[in-house]
């Protein structure tokens, strides 16, 4: 059974990224668009009280979806445009790369003690009680750190079965999505010098994460991470303005989602996305959709004060921040 559940998530997840193809992004965003989706339809399913149902919709929608692609495909009654796009050098070291870290982590436990002090607790408290925490619990007690990341994990433990190598695995599956947006940026998907820059570029950046590390499932790298590959895929979709407004949407919400601080590396990706603009109208637009792409994070503040009253460590206050701010 377990098997079974495992190749149905593969086929869900790929479906998700097909569709983020077929919706005319590149190739190389398609997985992280499927992530940053995923984490944002968890995240509505979850504040609805429905988050074990929402992870049975999503999986049977992803599996529909790849299946009717390749039935289409099959029977030639449809053939995507982008069928012929060649295979590089940069896919076959992210899926050589992507499949040792994975065997890796898979093997390896959690260390790091904000593992057992927030974010493995979080993951635990979501996969055995299928809803969010309310106030009559005591195991997350740092009610600001908003769930994105942990739901994520949560709905890849759900299928792949509970373990710490589980959770590692779906932490890294939102960290190399979003690296695999990083090759969106080459003009010339040809130029190997340039493929391999980048890949140097990655492995410098994973081995200067000494602290935080891939072992575990603190959310600092993820999002860095998140944010390069944002900042890469505004690059690649800037003639496609309609287009690059929801990427920039979903990336946003999904930052902030991760955690509270992600606002800062929002304000990066606001302040560039603007830059790129030349039409006012499209800015005007872009800031309409930074302000949609907070709802998230009010909702959360919503219900933080709604459910937990006498809120405690790191909870959100909003005149602290105004506070602190004016010194």
């Amino acid at each position: 059974m377990q098997a079974i559940l495992t190749v149905l998530f593969a086929l869900s997840y790929w479906g998700y990224a097909n569709l983020a193809e077929i919706a005319g992004f590149p190739r190389q965003m398609k997985w992280l668009v499927a992530s940053a989706s995923l984490i944002n339809l968890l995240y509505i399913f979850a504040m609805l009280g429905q988050l074990e149902a929402g992870y049975w919709i999503l999986l049977t929608a992803g599996v529909i979806s790849q299946l009717v692609r390749w039935g289409l495909v099959i029977t030639k009654k449809w053939q995507p445009d982008f069928a012929d796009e060649r295979v590089h050098l940069y896919d076959f070291w992210m899926l050589f790369v992507g499949i040792l870290f994975a065997i890796q982590l898979l093997k390896s436990p959690l260390i790091h003690y904000d593992n057992y002090s927030h974010w493995a607790v979080m993951v635990k408290y979501l996969h055995f009680t299928g809803h969010l925490p309310d106030a009559s619990q005591k195991l997350i007690t740092f009610t600001s750190y908003l769930p994105g990341s942990s739901l994520f994990i949560a709905y890849v433990v759900r299928f792949l079965g509970y373990s710490s190598g589980t959770m590692l695995l779906g932490q890294f599956f939102l960290i190399w999505s979003a690296i695999g947006a990083l090759f969106a940026v080459l003009l010339d998907q040809r130029r190997r010098l340039n493929q391999l820059v980048i890949c140097i570029a990655i492995c410098f950046s994973m081995m200067a994460n000494t602290s935080i590390r891939t072992n575990n499932l603190l959310v600092d790298y993820l999002l860095a991470v998140f944010t390069a590959g944002a900042l890469a895929g505004i690059w690649a979709l800037r003639q496609k303005p309609a287009l690059q407004l929801v990427f920039f949407f979903l990336m946003l919400s999904s930052l902030l989602l991760i955690k509270n601080s992600g606002s800062f590396f929002v304000l990066i990706l606001l302040v560039y996305l603007l830059a790129l603009k030349k039409k006012w109208t499209w800015r005007l637009a872009d800031l309409v959709g930074a302000g949609i792409s907070f709802l998230p994070f009010w909702t959360w503040q919503q219900h933080v004060k709604a459910v937990f009253p006498n809120a405690g460590n790191h909870a959100i206050n909003i005149q602290h921040y105004e506070n602190a701010l004016a010194g």
